[in-house]
């Protein structure tokens, strides 16, 4: 970003238009990304600060994650990537930080959709567990290589496939979510093939009775 600045002030005079615009776009597009570089680590460390306390409350699962799937529906139906909520019946209420959970999903199922190709499927499923639910978010795309399976929640890890094509952000969004469950005594998990797509899945504590 600096060194596209630099060459705009210092030689902006001896470049065509279009060129001066090009890198005025590049130079936009490495401010946005350090923008959200910023915002995820400042989100990450809260999460870490050891006075962290969740705003525990009783709420339905499935209504979050249908709220969720609506958000990146339009960005969706531009690649024909068809999304859905899958939820068992008799879904227990779940006990735990709404706002937390729902970014949880919302990185999650972001991630989902930048690896799912044109016309691919993106699905949460929520199955009813002995504590309360476990979700999971799969989709259709090319799979995690297994020698960068142990590294996917490594804070700002990104794989060879996302380096090459762009796709993602600082590499933050799986570790947030990991955090995020964490706190709610779960554990992140992710299960994946080459060519036969990826799964995450987490378990969270039902509300009692």
């Amino acid at each position: 970003m600096r060194g596209y600045l630099e060459l705009l002030v210092s030689r902006g005079e001896f470049l065509t238009p279009e060129d001066r615009q090009r890198y005025a776009e590049i130079a936009l597009r490495q401010s946005d990304h350090l923008t959200s570089l910023i915002d995820e680590l400042f989100e990450l460390a809260k999460l870490d600060w050891k006075g962290v306390a969740l705003e525990r409350e009783a709420f339905a699962i499935a209504e979050i994650a249908s709220d969720v799937i609506q958000k990146f529906a339009l960005a969706a139906a531009g690649r024909n990537v068809r999304m859905s909520v899958v939820a068992d019946a008799g879904l227990p209420l779940i006990d735990g930080d709404l706002r937390l959970i729902e970014r949880a999903l919302e990185n999650l199922i972001g991630n989902a959709l930048r690896h799912t190709p044109d016309a691919g499927v993106v699905e949460v499923r929520l199955c009813v567990t002995a504590r309360g639910v476990q979700a999971q978010v799969a989709d259709t795309g090319r799979g995690i290589p297994p020698e960068e399976l142990p590294f996917v929640f490594d804070r700002h890890f990104r794989g060879a496939e996302s380096q090459r094509s762009g796709a993602g952000g600082a590499g933050l969004g799986l570790a947030i979510a990991r955090r995020i469950v964490e706190l709610h005594g779960g554990l992140l998990r992710v299960e994946s093939q080459p060519a036969s797509g990826t799964r995450f899945l987490f378990d969270l504590p039902a509300k009692a009775p």
